[in-house]
């Protein structure tokens, strides 16, 4: 039977970021009911410039991010490796690892990234289309990329921006999802992560502009 238990992750890599982790906390401990109750564990991605033990808490515990060099430098690549870390130390015991952006705030019960003993992942759309694909679009040259690293040709399914409401290929939001550590997706996420972001001609094409190394 799948471990109920539900454990929030995030990262800190900056003062600023220390002081929305401690609003994201709070709100989760006071807007959360059952699930904001739930454990908290706070990656430091700097330790020795931003020190996160008076984070440290009854139901928050501090861990230092394992963070290599080659994706340290790239934007967001704490957060793909704080996820895969959280993955390898709660794969056992963990049933949601719910990951959540320190910028985020909760101000109501989350309770559909309790996955229970029904569901493997919980994720919702993009906010705007961003770089993502309408459904009629070619495939363009950043999503064959990571097509072919995950090892599709294309995607039959759709989902709509909820903000800007387009159809478009499948492209979900990173600030707040929930997944079932024992599927080990984040370490395959992080694995892929690193290829793409040492991938010399693939950087030199499809992610030669901001919005594309981003997201």
């Amino acid at each position: 039977m799948k471990d109920n238990t539900v454990v929030f992750v995030t990262r800190v890599g900056s003062c600023e970021a220390k002081a929305a982790a401690r609003n994201l906390i709070h709100s989760l401990r006071t807007f959360g009911g059952e699930v904001g109750k739930a454990m908290v564990w706070v990656f430091e991605v700097d330790p020795e410039k931003t020190a996160c033990k008076e984070l440290a808490g009854k139901g928050v515990q501090i861990f230092s991010l394992n963070l290599p060099e080659d994706v340290g430098k790239y934007p967001f690549g704490d957060m793909v490796a704080a996820c895969a870390q959280a993955e390898a130390m709660g794969a056992d015991e963990v049933g949601s690892l719910a990951w959540i952006d320190e910028g985020c705030v909760v101000v109501q019960p989350p309770i559909l990234l309790n996955l229970g003993e029904s569901w493997d992942a919980a994720v919702r759309p993009v906010h705007i289309r961003n770089v993502g694909m309408r459904k009629t679009d070619a495939i363009d040259s950043f999503w064959r990329g990571i097509y072919q690293a995950v090892g599709v040709e294309d995607l039959e399914q759709s989902v709509e921006s909820f903000v800007d409401q387009e159809v478009i290929r499948p492209y979900f939001n990173s600030h707040c999802f929930a997944i079932n550590p024992k599927l080990r997706l984040m370490q395959r996420w992080f694995e892929l992560f690193r290829r793409l972001v040492m991938d010399t001609a693939f950087q030199t094409t499809a992610c030669q502009d901001d919005l594309h190394q981003i997201f």
